[in-house]
């Protein structure tokens, strides 16, 4: 009697799968698609300095 292998790749792509998509973003951008605490950190800090040089520039004109 010849035993049948199992095949348990399947349960390990699953487990990649759901480890990978849970965070997954799609963007425009191909680079920093993982949502990472420091790339948002880094382009909500980007994104206040850009908003305070344009209120510096409201009020020097």
């Amino acid at each position: 009697m010849i035993k049948k292998p199992i095949n348990q790749n399947d349960s390990f792509d699953l487990e990649l799968l759901n480890s990978i998509e849970s965070n997954y973003v799609f963007e425009n951008n191909p680079i920093n698609r993982l949502n990472n605490k420091n790339t948002v950190s880094k382009t909500s800090f980007e994104k206040k300095i850009k908003k305070l040089e344009n209120l510096k520039k409201e009020i020097n004109s």
